[in-house]
């Protein structure tokens, strides 16, 4: 039996999200709204980087052999904007790697077959642009938990070149996830966070995740934290196959206004 798409579960879902965006922009100042900006970074690994294109017969190509497994520093951004229960976030995310090295066997990619034991030149980037709309559906004095839906706009290039030979394969898409969220808080100081964002169907899948520690000194606005993040995912279609999963430790620094 055909698995249903969870993309198509989703889907009706994405009107209301907009009209509740809307609305809750346009009832709510700018100036009753509890703001927050935050900057994440840190080294990142790669455990996976695939890719087949086209997707129905062009051969696998292991991209950690040509860029690496890392580590590599990468950086996201947030802004946040939210009132009682509700939550907007905004997230930047680039990721980009890139290096040299050798291919095993003779590959097609794109419309070119690239030659063995020659130099090529890959690069690998998958930026993503993400709003997510978080409830808070229990807000107890230790415990939180956040329900939600995120939309993700991701912007991807894969890119190999030999001397005389140039190919890339680019896709620019937008993709609905589900949110849930878990905070504990030791004191007024400390909180432990979890976060996924994710969903799946036989196209392909994204699941973001991340556990941090968090530290946020009385009445200052200032909040510190260290953690990871895994993100792992990709596309599978008769254009291009590619799913690559890397994990980041990170640190992070944030300012509520």
């Amino acid at each position: 039996m055909k698995r249903i798409a969870a993309y198509a579960l989703l889907m009706p879902f994405i009107p209301p999200f907009f009209m509740a965006l809307a609305t809750a922009l346009f009832l709510s100042p700018l100036s009753a709204l509890d703001w927050a900006v935050e900057l994440e970074a840190g080294p990142t690994w790669f455990s996976r980087n695939t890719t087949n294109f086209p997707g129905n017969d062009g051969d696998r190509v292991d991209l950690q052999r040509l860029t690496g497994s890392g580590p590599s520093l990468q950086a996201r951004s947030h802004l946040s904007a939210g009132w009682d229960r509700h939550q907007f976030r905004l997230t930047l995310a680039p990721l980009a790697t890139s290096g040299s090295g050798e291919l095993p066997e003779d590959t097609r990619f794109g419309d070119a077959t690239f030659s063995a034991a020659t130099p090529t030149r890959a690069n690998y980037r998958f930026d993503t642009y993400r709003l997510t709309y978080r409830w808070t559906a229990i807000d107890h004095e230790r415990w939180q938990l956040g329900l939600g839906l995120a939309l993700l706009l991701r912007d991807a290039e894969i890119r190999l070149r030999q001397p005389g030979l140039d190919e890339r394969t680019t896709n620019i898409g937008l993709v609905p996830l589900l949110h849930v969220s878990a905070a504990y808080r030791f004191n007024h100081a400390w909180r432990l966070i979890a976060e996924v964002e994710g969903a799946g169907a036989d196209q392909g899948r994204a699941i973001d995740a991340t556990l941090q520690l968090r530290y946020a000194p009385r009445q200052q606005g200032w909040e510190f934290g260290l953690g990871a993040r895994s993100l792992e995912g990709g596309a599978d279609n008769s254009e291009v196959r590619a799913f690559a999963w890397y994990t980041s430790a990170i640190a992070v620094i944030g300012w509520r206004f």
